[in-house]
């Protein structure tokens, strides 16, 4: 399913003493079946977007296009519920939004909610033990008795039994050790490969952003930039706070230090090897 937005703005409290212009001028494309990320500072504007892309927020000004449906200020919340059912959200430690007494009742409540048949949820909630590689004894489980990881990882299930074409990722591995996070988002890459969907991954974390297939880059509300990883981690993003890959940021210190330049800009340990490799055949 294809999000469109158009010309978007938003105003927290419009109209009251309070106002706040969150975003200005926002036209974003995410087309079907495409891992993409959103980055920027924090108060950029990236969770006020991800939040109209299924339609929590509706626009002040401009229109969504979300899979054919026109979403503008006027358009009346009783017509959003397919929307959302399409567009699944996982938010910031998704964990603190269990709140059943079993695993199997946290998974199987969203489809229910929707009119899925109990017999076809929990079906879901046993595939999805499986493609996570969790023990279906655990659907009897307390999500309550669970570790950290275990429970956010329920957490997702949960939005992914919805069975949605568009996946919102909302900083996904926050407070995650570091093989916890690399692991985390290793499984929504090979997500969005096998099922085919749209990833939508907002975070601070560039090695992260750098996985992606496009990137948009945003700034006090507005968009500044956009390309793929590789196109916009070649050049200097100090004025928008944001610090590059790890990867990128050693192979400058390494292009400054023997006054030289790479091919290319390498977002993996990989790509800079082979070029280090390439470049110390030139130099030997």
């Amino acid at each position: 399913m294809k999000i469109q937005l158009n010309n978007v703005g938003f105003h927290y409290s419009k109209d009251t003493p309070f106002e706040v212009h969150a975003l200005e001028d926002i036209n974003m494309t995410f087309e079907e079946d495409k891992f993409y990320a959103i980055i920027g500072h924090t108060g950029s504007g990236k969770s006020t977007v991800i939040q109209h892309l299924n339609a929590l927020l509706k626009p002040t000004e401009g229109t969504i296009d979300i899979g054919g449906q026109i979403i503008n200020n006027k358009t009346k919340n009783k017509h959003l519920k397919p929307i959302r059912k399409k567009v699944g959200m996982v938010f910031q430690f998704a964990e603190q939004q269990l709140f059943e007494e079993t695993v199997l009742k946290d998974i199987i409540f969203g489809p229910m909610n929707y009119g899925i048949p109990q017999e076809e949820a929990e079906q879901r909630a046993r595939g999805l033990c499986n493609l996570f590689g969790m023990d279906e004894s655990i659907l009897s489980k307390s999500p309550f008795e669970l570790s950290g990881g275990q429970m956010r990882r329920v957490a997702i299930m949960g939005v992914l039994a919805m069975e949605p074409d568009v996946l919102i990722l909302d900083e996904p591995t926050a407070g995650l050790d570091p093989r916890g996070q690399q692991d985390m988002m290793a499984f929504f890459h090979q997500l969005q490969k096998n099922l085919h969907i749209t990833v939508v991954l907002v975070t601070h974390q560039m090695n992260q952003a750098a996985q992606a297939d496009y990137l948009y880059v945003m700034h006090h509300g507005k968009v500044v930039d956009q390309g793929k990883p590789q196109e916009i981690f070649s050049k200097d993003l100090t004025h928008y706070d944001i610090q590059l890959p790890e990867i990128t940021q050693l192979q400058r210190q390494f292009e400054q230090q023997y006054n030289t330049k790479l091919p290319q800009t390498a977002l993996t340990i990989e790509q800079f090897k082979l070029m280090y490799q390439e470049w110390r055949s030139r130099h030997a």
